[in-house]
């Protein structure tokens, strides 16, 4: 999440449009303001369970802030993941009487929606939102069909495909890792391995297939103790990277012939698009957006969401597939992502939908604004 969001302000921002970063943290942090590019970043540290004042001194901070002469008002208040931004959002959209826009990425709805906590916070803010926007088709059915009167909006992830590029070195260290490994082919898992990414679930099918091929195991990110319990005991079988800043993560993409996302549940992975942009073909699950993207033998093998039988003959499909045949997915995974994912698609819809909600507000209610920047 924290990717998608540096993704989506740093876009909007190189558009001319002015956006001020609240960021909630739960550590005793000190409190900080700091301004940046087209928009300040505010640290706002909400420790124990005295919720209450760290909002309120916000607001006080947020309303002196927006008093002085001269300083733009804001057209919007937009939230985004996280528990205390669905505290805060529904508030200070209507003491600023700006429409307010909740971004929903994936986890945040399906956790929040199951939980006697945070469905409410949940509910409210998609209730009193002007647009609603998500990241994949399946939370439009499932919010709508629960909030007929939510607008809902897709707007798919995105990725700034000329910056997601290797260099030199990357070609070299991922050659290298691939000399080391004595398998016919590398599968890739790659990020917070958890238990909705289907983690064990994608393990437990390679080991009932282990006769039948000849694989290398990658996994390069975190990992949760139940994952170390069921890797095969085989260390030659698998190889285990503890977390690497993004940047450094493009060698280990490009020594797998696939990376595997066998998600239970999702929104768009961001990991699906990284591996795109790089040109490696995709074993994964229709869960989220992978389903509304990725076409199955097109740019990978796909299989439902924890269907074993399905599972393991999209393995064997990719453990069987000859070089020319993986060459044609990866080029088509290439294909798709600098032509309907790159990031410029992605921060045109936010755009236009800003564009589009500060005229709904307007035209039921004037707001007193100097220019026509649009502050988030």
């Amino acid at each position: 999440m924290a990717v998608s969001c540096d993704r989506i302000v740093g876009g909007l921002k190189n558009v001319g449009i002015t956006v001020d970063v609240v960021h909630f943290v739960s550590e005793r942090k000190p409190w900080s303001t700091e301004t940046k590019q087209n928009g300040l970043l505010m640290q706002v540290p909400v420790a124990g369970e005295d919720t209450g004042s760290a909002m309120n001194q916000l607001w006080v901070q947020l309303s002196q802030q927006f008093a002085h002469p001269g300083i733009t008002q804001p057209t919007h208040v937009v939230i985004f993941g996280g528990y205390y931004p669905f505290i805060a959002g529904p508030i200070f959209s209507a003491w600023l009487q700006v429409p307010l826009i909740t971004l929903i990425r994936g986890n945040d709805f399906d956790s929040a929606i199951f939980s006697p906590k945070r469905r409410p916070l949940l509910i409210d803010a998609l209730q009193r939102s002007e647009r609603v926007c998500v990241v994949s088709r399946d939370k439009v059915d499932k919010i709508k069909r629960y909030l007929p009167n939510a607008q809902v909006e897709w707007i798919c992830n995105g990725i700034a495909c000329k910056r997601w590029q290797p260099l030199p070195s990357d070609m070299s260290k991922a050659n290298q890792i691939c000399k080391q490994k004595q398998a016919t082919k590398i599968f890739g898992i790659i990020g917070h391995i958890k238990d909705k990414k289907g983690a064990d679930f994608f393990i437990d099918c390679l080991l009932s297939l282990k006769r039948e091929i000849d694989i290398h195991l990658l996994l390069v990110g975190s990992f949760e103790e139940t994952l170390l319990a069921t890797l095969p005991l085989d260390q030659s079988e698998y190889t285990l990277i503890t977390a690497q800043s993004r940047y450094q993560l493009i060698p280990y993409y490009l020594s797998c012939d696939f990376i595997c996302i066998p998600s239970l549940y999702d929104g768009t992975p961001n990991v699906m698009l990284e591996a795109l942009a790089l040109g490696i073909p995709l074993l994964a699950s229709t869960a989220g957006g992978m389903g509304d993207l990725l076409v199955h033998r097109k740019h990978g093998f796909l299989f439902s969401p924890h269907h074993v039988a399905e599972c393991q003959e999209a393995i064997l499909a990719a453990n069987d597939i000859d070089e020319a045949g993986a060459n044609i997915l990866g080029e088509n995974c290439l294909q798709l992502a600098r032509t309907k994912l790159d990031v410029s698609r992605e921060i045109n819809s936010y755009r236009r939908m800003f564009q589009q909600t500060k005229r709904l507000m307007t035209s039921a209610q004037p707001i007193s604004t100097e220019t026509e920047a649009i502050q988030c």
